[in-house]
């Protein structure tokens, strides 16, 4: 739904909300069977370019690259990726503290603000990689950026400074100081399109840790929910809510806002050091994620009520994260880890076939695709034909895409955490990526494998399937010692 704070119509006011139904001014519609795998499946460790702190991530649709900011590292205190799998350390203009990243498609800029540095706290990319120092308005701690479309206008929040606690800019270059509506310790700053305004959070402050400007330049106080640490604020244009979360408070580290004014506490899932919340269009979803738990450093709700814990890929200090619609996953970035400071939620991006190929990163002879896991959404370009079955069919299939080594060993079983002997419409490709051909596999054909460019059936290939997966033999085509070999499962719940 999309809502206005006021109509004019005929020359009478109708203040409050008029809500106009999906099919009038198009919101998002949700995809609930994306949500729910998503929600459903623990989120994935991924290798980070550097052990940095990184403190702030931002999705570029332009581009197709996540970017990450960071508060350590040595003229590296940036890192992108255009899958939020494969990251790549830029050189920073700078190496300030670097505490927030935000792009806007309309500039096709990256501006991030920095707690440290000598009058140079902000910088900005045209491409994530190459990184030029801005001037900032002053010296504070900056510590949070938006970009708010209908202003053209970069807006930064700050925990210090007198009476000075934001700064705007309408390109990333020039900066101006504003006046905050209190010297609390302002963590975080969202735009709402539908309401037209910038909502602002912060950690210190007794009943007034939110502020609101419709231009930023002038900023209200509100009245806060709870006096929780309130760390990072994201608005939810289906839900017309913003979304607060919290490392403090009992049982009460969410607060929801339907116009940025009136805020109402939520029942959090758990007492966890909440750091960043964003919102997802597509799945209908907002997620968080946490700097403790044991396992549980992810929660997600459809509503900003109520809340449900997430398995986190390990139990590192995440402290950012952000949402691709173009890859249909969420990326969070930590402070703490072992070559593995990124996340990412499960994909539920479409899968692409279109004759021999299916779309991804890795080229073989007869598909390609990239490792990850994929549900829901399987688009058919062509119509291909798996020996003589068209694949049309299995449009709206699960889909698992995974990776095993080879070791020779005949009769041997792939776990994939799936009983394929109770599922339906059940194919599979083995491809290895090597020179060795891809082979298929469906459902009731016993031991009988097929190649894509042949009609006869080969044995000792796939051989069936298995309540965790399915079973291979030990030709080379499948199972050649030390081969990597890539597989993709789909099937349809009976």
């Amino acid at each position: 739904m999309t809502f206005w704070n006021k109509v004019d119509r005929a020359g009478d006011t109708m203040t409050g909300r008029l809500r106009v139904l999906d099919d009038v001014i198009a919101h998002k519609v949700p995809d609930w069977r994306a949500r729910d795998y998503v929600a459903s499946n623990a989120w994935v460790l991924r290798a980070s370019a550097a052990d940095n702190y990184w403190y702030g991530i931002a999705w570029s649709p332009e581009l197709g690259l996540f970017c990450a900011v960071a508060y350590s590292g040595t003229g590296n205190r940036v890192m992108t990726s255009p899958d939020g799998i494969n990251w790549t350390t830029r050189a920073s203009a700078a190496d300030n503290v670097w505490s927030s990243v935000a792009w806007s498609p309309e500039l096709g800029l990256f501006a991030a603000v920095a707690a440290t540095g000598t009058g140079n706290r902000v910088m900005t990319s045209p491409d994530g990689i190459t990184w030029t120092l801005r001037t900032s308005a002053a010296d504070n701690e900056w510590y949070a950026i938006a970009w708010s479309p209908e202003l053209g206008l970069f807006g930064a929040v700050a925990p210090t400074g007198a009476g000075n606690r934001v700064m705007t800019s309408p390109d990333g270059i020039t900066w101006t100081l504003r006046t905050s509506a209190a010297d609390n310790q302002w963590r975080s700053v969202a735009w709402s399109p539908e309401l037209g305004l910038f909502a602002a959070v912060a950690a210190t402050g007794t009943g007034n840790r939110v502020m609101t400007s419709p231009d930023g330049i002038t900023w209200t106080i509100r009245t806060s929910a709870a006096d929780n640490d309130w760390n990072s604020v994201a608005w939810s244009p289906e839900l017309g809510l913003f979304g607060a979360v919290a490392p403090t408070g009992a049982g009460n580290r969410v607060m929801t806002s339907p116009d940025g004014i009136n805020w109402t506490l939520r029942t959090s899932a758990a007492d966890n050091d909440w750091y960043a919340i964003a919102w997802s269009p597509e799945l209908g979803l907002f997620a968080a994620v946490a700097g403790s738990g044991v396992g549980n450093r992810v929660m997600t709700s459809p509503d900003g009520i109520t809340w449900t814990l997430r398995t986190s890929a390990v139990d590192n200090q995440w402290r950012s994260l952000a949402w691709s619609p173009e890859l249909g996953l969420f990326a969070a970035v930590a402070a703490t880890g072992t070559g593995n400071r990124v996340m990412t939620s499960v994909s539920t991006a479409p899968v692409h076939i279109d004759g021999d190929t299916m779309s991804g990163g890795l080229t073989t002879q007869a598909l390609s695709a990239s490792t990850g896991s994929f549900s829901d959404n399987v688009t058919v370009a062509t119509g291909k034909l798996v020996d003589g079955r068209d694949i049309s069919a299995m449009v709206r299939a699960k889909i698992l895409i995974g990776t095993y080594t080879g070791n020779d060993a005949d009769n041997r079983d792939i776990d994939i955490g799936v009983d394929l002997t109770a599922k339906s419409n059940v194919w599979i490709v083995v491809k290895s990526a090597g020179a060795y051909k891809a082979v298929q596999h469906k459902l009731n054909d016993a031991d009988n494998s097929y190649f894509f460019d042949a009609t006869a059936t080969a044995v000792d290939r796939i051989q069936g399937l298995t309540t965790t997966g399915f079973q291979i033999g030990s030709y080379s085509d499948v199972n050649a010692s030390g081969q990597t070999y890539i597989y993709i499962v789909t099937y349809e719940e009976p």
